[in-house]
């Protein structure tokens, strides 16, 4: 993750991640607490969004990922198919990751 430096006006690394794969979509929860991204070959990834700690991975779509986006609550994360982007899931995530916005 970048933060700007407003002293010299540029980006700072506050901290970073590590997926196996270049990531296509990347979603903030609505406290920020979480981000969520999304690899091309399928795999979602929950950080904390304050340490970059890795908090859930999950397998995603076999044709790869597309898009990502939080319900209002941050309790579910639906995600599209690449393939096929007419169809999409919801994955509910474990209860000790719930975070109420």
């Amino acid at each position: 993750m970048l933060g700007l430096n407003h002293t010299k006006n540029r980006l700072r690394e506050v901290w970073s991640g590590r997926v196996g794969d270049h990531i296509i979509a990347l979603e903030w929860n609505r406290d920020g607490r979480l981000l969520a991204t999304a690899e091309s070959t399928g795999p979602v990834t929950i950080f904390d969004g304050r340490t970059g700690a890795q908090e859930v991975r999950m397998i995603g779509h076999a044709n790869g990922t597309l898009a990502i986006g939080w319900s209002p609550t941050s309790d579910l994360l639906a995600s599209v198919r690449r393939k096929k982007a007419d169809f999409s899931v919801c994955h509910r995530l474990p209860s000790r990751r719930r975070i109420n916005g």
